[in-house]
């Protein structure tokens, strides 16, 4: 285990950059619960809906920057806790009867499978909303909306950096959001939650532990 390795051997990190791209990886507030609002800067990372912040220190553990509680002090266990923590509330928040959206990346980039190619061409930006029985895709310039319920939604994968990649009725999409750190994970959390729900358990990722 790295984490339990570094706690006794504290190799040093030598990068002035050890916050960027943290929020990949880190998309759920554990003081606030905000989704996706979190901002990096050098070594340190805050929350902007409440303004929770931690730096990371030579050795790649957090601290708090100001006064208040440390959650976690490092990002497996924060890793962890969120993926259960989000699973549950997207679950809870199905059970309830809520038929608003849940959350959403606005203005990304979307790329459509080519027919009868494996290229994928650039289709527009929209903005990327996640509904208890559907993802919608809401194109900025040319108004046309793209329904894809779960149903029918094949696989739903995290790739590097902002990139979701979305398998739609035998086709390909692709999706990179808008700025540097925008969690792609969190759509794969989110939409596991409802396939378990629906008892569409063949779809589940193996490595989500819900």
């Amino acid at each position: 285990d790295e984490v339990s390795r570094q706690h006794i051997k504290k190799n040093k990190i030598h990068s002035s950059k050890r916050a960027e791209f943290i929020n990949h990886t880190l998309y759920l507030c554990p003081e606030c619960k905000a989704i996706d609002t979190f901002s990096a800067k050098g070594n340190d990372f805050y929350c902007r809906s409440c303004g929770y912040d931690i730096h990371i220190d030579r050795y790649g553990f957090f601290e708090r920057t100001s006064f208040g509680k440390l959650y976690f002090d490092n990002v497996r266990d924060w890793f962890n806790w969120e993926e259960q923590e989000f699973f549950n509330l997207v679950s809870k928040i199905i059970k309830n009867g809520f038929k608003d959206m849940i959350f959403e990346d606005i203005a990304s980039n979307v790329y459509i499978e080519k027919e009868n190619t494996p290229d994928l061409i650039f289709a527009g930006k929209a903005d990327i909303q996640f509904f208890k029985d559907k993802i919608t895709l809401k194109f900025i310039d040319t108004e046309k909306v793209i329904n894809m319920n779960f149903d029918d939604l094949q696989t739903i994968n995290p790739q590097v950096n902002e990139r979701i990649e979305i398998y739609y009725k035998n086709t390909a999409y692709r999706i990179i959001g808008n700025s540097p750190g925008v969690s792609a994970l969190k759509w794969e959390v989110a939409a596991n939650a409802i396939w378990k729900i629906s008892g569409q358990t063949h779809k589940l990722s193996s490595y989500i532990r819900n």
